[in-house]
């Protein structure tokens, strides 16, 4: 299947805290969220000590593991 989106996770706590997701990012070429050849989200609430994941889901709805 392809892929249709990005769900960005993050936790304030550790690597093993509770993550809540921060935003989806859809994998549009060209989009809001792509540029020179790579997706991207600015969280600009962010700390160096948060801690942050990625799951890619496809166009069947099926979700990767976090990573």
């Amino acid at each position: 299947m392809d892929i249709y989106s990005y769900r960005i996770e993050r936790s304030t706590t550790s690597a093993v805290g509770t993550y809540s997701t921060l935003a989806t990012v859809l994998h549009t070429i060209p989009g809001a969220n792509y540029d020179a050849g790579r997706f991207f989200y600015d969280d600009v609430s962010g700390l160096s000590t948060y801690w942050y994941r990625l799951v890619a889901i496809d166009t069947g709805t099926n979700e990767s593991a976090p990573s």
